[in-house]
């Protein structure tokens, strides 16, 4: 093999890992803000949706009260915007559902705003003292369940976090097997260097100086079939010729 032909292959070699490791790293890199952007705006979501039926049941309850003191028209508007602020943020969590038993929370949330929404769409001002501590009661129940939906969510948020550290090590470590790889390369290559580049020259150049001073046979023997090779072979020719014609 030539020695260009070695260098070039030696730096397609290097150029080649470091290539590898990069494309490496931008796949770990890429990875990472791929799923955890998703997971996390999923959780948040989830979690606002929850926090929001917390206070559209808080508001219905509001109403409740303004309609004890009398103050019916306004406090059945405040039941019918809360109604709708707790129907709209619990269809974006059921559209939502990426967690297990997320969806069981939710099916536990819907069966409790139903018996809470029937109460409140039917109190008057004779029933609405019966009924006030059945709402309370369910909306206790109701607050259970939601939080649940908010629990799970931080935990997986809490479990992304960690993932996170976990694939950022992951990203890191292409580069430090380029840098391992590419130092063990080096030294590599420089032993080749000097195995099949630098030793055969010093030799030759010994061997020269051995004939011009002493006389000696030229009698280099190089182990690489190239440029080197060639030129030991060139001055181990013009020494047999040299002698030749001294002979003669």
């Amino acid at each position: 093999m030539k020695i260009r032909v070695k260098l070039i292959l030696g730096f397609v070699v290097l150029a080649t890992m470091l290539f590898i490791s990069g494309l490496w790293s931008i796949y770990e890199f890429n990875s990472i803000s791929n799923s955890i952007g998703g997971i996390l705006k999923e959780n948040y979501q989830s979690i606002n949706s929850a926090n929001n039926m917390i206070r559209a049941t808080e508001i219905q309850e509001d109403g409740i009260y303004l309609i004890m003191l009398n103050q019916n028209k306004k406090g059945l508007e405040l039941v019918k915007t809360g109604d709708s602020l707790f129907v709209i943020n619990y269809i974006v969590a059921r559209n939502n559902v990426t967690i297990k038993n997320e969806g069981k929370y939710l099916d536990t949330i819907n069966a409790l705003y139903g018996e809470f929404n029937t109460l409140t769409r039917n109190l008057d001002k004779k029933s609405i003292y019966q009924n006030i501590e059945i709402c309370e009661n369910i909306k206790s129940k109701l607050f259970v369940a939601i939080n649940k939906l908010i629990n799970i969510n931080d935990m997986m948020m809490n479990e992304t976090v960690s993932n996170l550290k976990s694939k950022a090590d992951r990203a890191i470590a292409p580069g430090i097997i380029a840098i391992i790889a590419v130092f063990v390369f080096i030294i590599l290559f420089s032993y080749l260097i000097n195995y099949y580049l630098v030793n055969p020259i010093i030799s030759i150049t010994k061997g020269i100086n051995k004939l011009k001073d002493n006389g000696k046979a030229f009698d280099i023997k190089i182990e690489s079939k190239d440029e080197i090779s060639d030129l030991a072979n060139s001055v181990r020719d013009l020494y047999e010729y040299l002698k030749y014609k001294e002979d003669k």
